[in-house]
C-alpha cells in the first residue's frame, strides 16, 4: 500500500502538468533575435511592393524615352526628305529656266539670274546655234541623266536601235509611239512582227490577198480595193474578200 507521501507527490505532479502555460516566446528565442513582430512582416511587404513599383516606373520611362526618340528621328527624317525634295524641285525648275534663257555670250549664261547648281566638271555656256544657255562638259565626258553633272563618255554602238537612238550614256531612247520592251523599241499595238506581245507575228492572208496588219494589239489584214478582211472558217486566219 503506497504511503501518504507518495500519494501527495503523485497528485502534485499531475497538477503541475495540467496547469495552463503562459503565452510568450520560447525561452532563448527572443534573446537570439528570432522574435517576429507582425509590423516587421507588413513593412517588408510594403518595401517589396515599392521596389516593384519603382522597377515598373523605370521600365515605363524607358519605353517613353524610346518612343520619343523614334518620333524625333522620324520627324528629322521627314524634314530632311522634305528639304531634299524642295532642293531637287528648285534644281529642276532652275535648269528648265536656264536652258530657256536666251544669250549672246557665255558670260550672260554665267550671270543668269536663275541657273542650276552644276556638278564637277560641268560649265555654263551659250549655244552658238540656238543662242540659248546650255551646260557643257570637258572633252571625253558627257552630261549625266540629271543634266548638270559630267561623267566619263562611253562609246555607243555605231548602229542606232530600230525606232530609237542612244542617249549620251548609251541608254536606248525610243521614238514617240514606241516603248522599250525587252531591250527593243517596239509598238505592241501596231507592229505586225510583235503584235500584242514580243515575238507574236501576224499571219499572212489565207488567200494571199492583203498584207498582215496589227491594229490595237490584234492581228488583221490590210486589204486593197473594195475587199475587207474576213475570217476563214475555224482556221483562225483571215482573207481579203
Amino acid at each position: 500500500m503506497p504511503s501518504i507521501k507518495s500519494c501527495i507527490a503523485t497528485v502534485a505532479f499531475f497538477a503541475f502538468t495540467l496547469a495552463p502555460v503562459a503565452a510568450g516566446p520560447l525561452p532563448g528565442v527572443a534573446a537570439r533575435g528570432f522574435d517576429v513582430d507582425s509590423r516587421d512582416v507588413l513593412g517588408a511587404a510594403a518595401l517589396a511592393r515599392r521596389s516593384r513599383q519603382e522597377v515598373a516606373a523605370a521600365a515605363l520611362n524607358k519605353r517613353r524615352a524610346a518612343q520619343k526618340a523614334r518620333r524625333a528621328a522620324a520627324a528629322a527624317a521627314g524634314s530632311a526628305l522634305k528639304e531634299r525634295n524642295h532642293i531637287e524641285a528648285r534644281q529642276v525648275a532652275g535648269l528648265a529656266t536656264y536652258l530657256n534663257t536666251r544669250c549672246g555670250t557665255t558670260k550672260a549664261c554665267q550671270n543668269a539670274g536663275t541657273k542650276p547648281t552644276l556638278g564637277a566638271g560641268a560649265s555654263y555656256a551659250c549655244s552658238t546655234s540656238s543662242r540659248k544657255c546650255i551646260v557643257t562638259c570637258p572633252s571625253g565626258q558627257a552630261l549625266g541623266s540629271d543634266g548638270v553633272s559630267c561623267q566619263s563618255a562611253v562609246t555607243c554602238p555605231s548602229t542606232p536601235p530600230a525606232n530609237g537612238y542612244y542617249s549620251g550614256t548609251c541608254a536606248i531612247v525610243c521614238n514617240s509611239g514606241y516603248s522599250l520592251t525587252a531591250g527593243q523599241c517596239l509598238s505592241l499595238s501596231s507592229d505586225p512582227q510583235n503584235c500584242g506581245s514580243v515575238g507574236h507575228v501576224c499571219p499572212n492572208s489565207y488567200n494571199g490577198v492583203g498584207t498582215p496588219k496589227c491594229y490595237n494589239g490584234g492581228c488583221t489584214l490590210s486589204c486593197t480595193g473594195y475587199t475587207y478582211p474576213r475570217n476563214v472558217g475555224t482556221t483562225g486566219l483571215k482573207s481579203c474578200v
